[in-house]
């Protein structure tokens, strides 16, 4: 764990007007490595955080989804 103890938001969390951005994200890519945690984190696949309106079926549908693109067809 990175942060023990920290609750939410993440304390690794950069938010700024325009996107919000992992610290450790930043790291991997100032760094120009592999995207690891990126990858794994599914940066780039969309929001999975479910509101109100959010049915289990879709939040599963998403998860699915964001599967595939982090990992590849395999991941179902």
């Amino acid at each position: 764990m990175a942060f023990p103890g920290a609750t939410a938001p993440c304390p690794g969390l950069v938010v700024t007007e325009e996107k919000a951005v992992c610290v450790f994200v930043m790291v991997e890519s100032a760094a120009a490595i592999d995207p690891m945690l990126a990858r794994t984190l599914g940066i780039g696949t969309g929001c999975s955080m479910p509101d109100e309106n959010t049915t289990d079926d879709e939040i599963d549908a998403f998860d699915r989804r964001s599967r595939i693109a982090v990992f590849g067809p395999r991941a179902t």
